[in-house]
């Protein structure tokens, strides 16, 4: 299987607000909290207007994404989500590299912030090699 990394465009949206929806899922159900569909449909939609930069990767299908922001001068990873089937198989590296690689065109800094409580996320990031 051949993956790529594809920025969301207009023909992709559909595949981001899904995979959105089920970031979602994933982490209302950890938390015990209830979701909307069609709101966070919306919300996504409205981040890829506004023009964060937003990245997909497939694998045959749409395996996860990434999305940043700019804020007051600096990109911040606001969201990394890969599709459980397709963890650990370097798709989140592969899209982590991809915002890098855009980032470094307006600045040489990307923040990433974790709960706490995420032990994974907090696992993925010490294994983060940005070399």
């Amino acid at each position: 299987m051949f993956m790529k990394v594809l920025t969301v465009s207009r023909e992709n949206l559909a595949d981001f607000q899904s995979l959105y929806v089920e970031f979602f899922r994933e982490l209302r159900g950890k938390q015990g909290w209830g979701f909307n569909e069609e709101e966070l449909k919306r919300e996504a939609k409205e981040y890829f207007e506004r023009g964060d930069l937003i990245f997909i990767a497939y694998k045959d299908e749409p395996a996860g994404f990434i999305r940043l922001s700019s804020r007051e001068g600096c990109y911040w990873i606001e969201e990394l989500f890969v599709k459980p089937k397709f963890r650990g198989q370097g798709m989140g590296k592969a899209l982590v590299r991809r915002a890098e690689e855009e980032v470094k065109k307006h600045d040489n800094a990307l923040y990433l912030y974790v709960l706490p409580q995420d032990k994974d996320a907090i696992g993925f990031g010490r294994r983060w090699d940005t070399k």
